[in-house]
């Protein structure tokens, strides 16, 4: 009995390095968006560039909510709502995504400790931002946002907590701190993290905004439309916000769309709103469409989006590439 204690303890002593494995993702491509209208590649701003279908025998593969991308386009960084970290290196084909090498899976490490986080309800990371040898992730069910150091592959190393407002606490459990991005060096508050709720306090309410790490949190809020649940934010290169939104009405009907937030509207108390650059439903290649990520390439504004499978046999990890007609 004591020989079986030590054997459970040590393994919730185990730094979340020892959980860390390469793992092989099998891609199917995507090439075309519209199954209905499939030479057409304008749908509203955006330019459909290529997708894959990602799969992969590790049974901790999928359910990713955060996504980055290099500035080059060409190291993928993901995250899940089990807690795991996947970097793999982006392949293409003739500029066409054509799948992940060079994979690694592996659990957070815990604030405090290189230890994985401890429960499930502690793990439900869903924003990523990136910049250079740091992160940031934000979680929700226990809302609050970590800050990992990063290694030089990219990969999680250490964790500390954000200091964040009370009355993040006061948002529903599954609907928390949904998107995180870092402010451009342009704007009033350089390198500060915009984060935004998934939904606000109430169901028809707008969606709860704060600016961290700009002194005192300063608290604004995304105008909620049509229904639609925020999912993911990045930075467009002018300074712009990019919102992915989802919204689905049982029992079939998923939609996808992206609203474009003017940059000079970031500030505290504001009510941001922006136009709507596309939008898209099961009609397209689509499923529940969590993370977005943006980066240059030859002077273009390339957006990449990837879904969270919610690890079921009947969604599905596609990741796509569009193009932004300026």
């Amino acid at each position: 009995m004591l020989r079986l204690f030590a054997l459970v303890a040590a393994a919730f002593a185990m730094p979340a390095s020892a959980l860390a494995h390469d793992i092989e993702v099998t891609a199917y491509p995507i090439t075309v968006f519209s199954r209905s209208e499939p030479s057409r590649v304008d749908f509203g701003k955006l330019t459909f560039r290529s997708g894959v279908q990602l799969t992969s025998k590790d049974p901790d593969f999928g359910g990713f909510s955060g996504l980055r991308l290099s500035a080059d386009g060409r190291r993928l960084t993901a995250i899940s709502d089990r807690g795991r970290w996947l970097t793999a290196d982006v392949d293409y084909e003739a500029g066409r995504l054509k799948g992940l090498s060079g994979a690694d899976l592996r659990a957070f490490p815990g604030p405090g400790r290189n230890r994985e986080l401890p429960i499930m309800r502690d793990r439900d990371a869903e924003g990523l931002e990136i910049n250079f040898n740091h992160a940031w992730v934000s979680l929700e069910r226990r809302h609050r946002v970590l800050r990992f150091d990063l290694d030089r592959e990219g990969r999680p190393v250490q964790a500390v907590t954000v200091a964040t407002p009370k009355e993040i606490k006061k948002l529903k459990g599954n609907a928390g701190l949904e998107a995180i991005a870092r402010l451009p060096a342009t704007h009033p508050f350089p390198g500060a993290l915009l984060t935004i709720a998934e939904e606000g306090f109430d169901d028809e309410g707008d969606h709860p905004a704060w600016i961290l790490g700009a002194g005192r949190a300063q608290e604004l809020s995304l105008a909620h439309r049509d229904g639609y649940a925020v999912t993911d934010l990045a930075m467009l290169p002018n300074g712009d916000g990019l919102v992915l939104e989802r919204r689905y009405r049982p029992p079939l009907n998923l939609s996808m769309r992206l609203r474009r937030i003017p940059g000079e509207t970031i500030m505290p108390g504001a009510r941001l709103d922006g136009e709507v650059l596309m939008e898209a439903s099961l009609s397209q290649e689509i499923d529940n469409m969590e993370g977005v990520s943006v980066h240059q390439e030859a002077g273009e504004t390339v957006i990449s989006i990837i879904s969270d499978d919610n690890l079921s046999v009947f969604q599905k990890t596609v990741l796509l590439q569009f193009t932004l007609k300026e």
